[in-house]
């Protein structure tokens, strides 16, 4: 089980912060999960991101396909799931229905959700700032 504050759910949230930004800022997706990323580095210059954290910032989503893409509520599961169906998407339906395609318990739904919504958003519209936000800024 994983806690709040615990060395890989640390490692998830200073990982996960980082492709947001990023993505906001509207940096090109391929970049950003990138394993030679710059700001990856620059991340683990600051402080090593946990293994676990690292094996999926290098790009082991990239690697699988269900089953093996696991969605649960362990951080490290969760971030892997999320960006696999982030990673190579055309739209954000697409990346929507294989984030939730994969599900079989309901409990789960949250752990990919929560990231898709954040990210997945970039899809659509390259220029949006933030969530529910248009091109200018202002709600939509």
């Amino acid at each position: 089980m994983s806690f709040p504050y615990s060395p890989k759910n640390r490692s998830a949230r200073r990982y996960l912060a980082s492709v947001l930004a990023a993505l906001i800022h509207v940096e090109d997706r391929d970049v950003v999960l990138s394993p030679d990323w710059q700001q990856l580095k620059q991340l683990n210059d600051i402080k090593l991101l946990h293994p676990l954290i690292q094996e999926v910032a290098q790009g082991s989503f990239r690697q699988k396909q269900p089953p093996a893409i696991q969605r649960s509520g362990w951080v490290v599961k969760s971030l892997e799931a999320s960006l696999w169906a982030f990673h190579d998407a055309d739209n954000f339906e697409e990346a929507v229905l294989k984030a939730a395609n994969g599900r079989r318990r309901r409990h789960h739904r949250s752990d990919v959700r929560a990231v898709g919504w954040c990210v997945l958003g970039r899809i659509e519209n390259p220029r949006i700032v933030a969530v529910g936000a248009g091109t200018d800024g202002n709600a939509e």
